[in-house]
């Protein structure tokens, strides 16, 4: 499904840019919507990876509750500490582009961290080869989201030339063909 959210994304993305805007379409978008609702997907399955299932529901609740107040502010200090100086000095004065390069890394840290604390920290030894792949490619998408707000400086304002994005772009790429390479193997 988040694979799905991801193909459904970069479509539209190519759709506007070859119909409408060689720019690409604003942001926020209904791109950046399939790409939330994918991050969503994908903490899901690192979350199904860690082995909740053994904990209670008080437990898992109060991790969620723990979880989105750490997001809240981290969020809220990645973009006064970071996005909000950067930005400003680009030119980039719209609520949108700053909120969601203050969101994405942060989703992208905890990705990371998740993935890292409780997938590869937890059973690192009795892993399964397709398990492998699964956390190759969170790691790469984590790193790619956490450099969105440098592929959003590059891609609409210039910053670096194009070649500022392209790390991010090749994170991306590598992180759903490991993804897909899991689910191939997997199955």
């Amino acid at each position: 499904l988040a694979g799905a959210c991801i193909v459904a994304s970069q479509a539209y993305y190519a759709l506007y840019v070859m119909t409408v805007d060689p720019a690409g379409p604003a942001v926020p978008s209904l791109s950046n919507g399939f790409d939330l609702v994918a991050i969503a997907l994908f903490i899901g399955l690192m979350a199904s990876l860690a082995r909740f299932r053994h904990a209670s529901v008080l437990s898992r609740v109060r991790y969620i509750i723990d979880a989105l107040s750490v997001s809240f502010i981290a969020t809220v200090a990645v973009y006064a500490l970071v996005i909000d100086p950067w930005y400003t000095s680009l030119g980039v004065t719209t609520a949108g582009p700053r909120v969601l390069a203050s969101i994405y890394p942060v989703l992208g840290g905890h990705l990371l961290f998740g993935t890292l604390r409780y997938v590869v920290g937890s059973r690192l030894s009795r892993w399964r080869s397709w398990e492998r792949f699964v956390v190759l490619g969170l790691g790469c998408l984590s790193a790619g989201l956490v450099a969105w707000p440098l592929w959003y400086a590059s891609a609409h304002r210039g910053f670096g030339r194009p070649f500022a994005a392209a790390p991010s772009e090749a994170l991306w790429l590598a992180g759903l063909l490991f993804v897909l390479g899991a689910s191939i193997y997997r199955h």
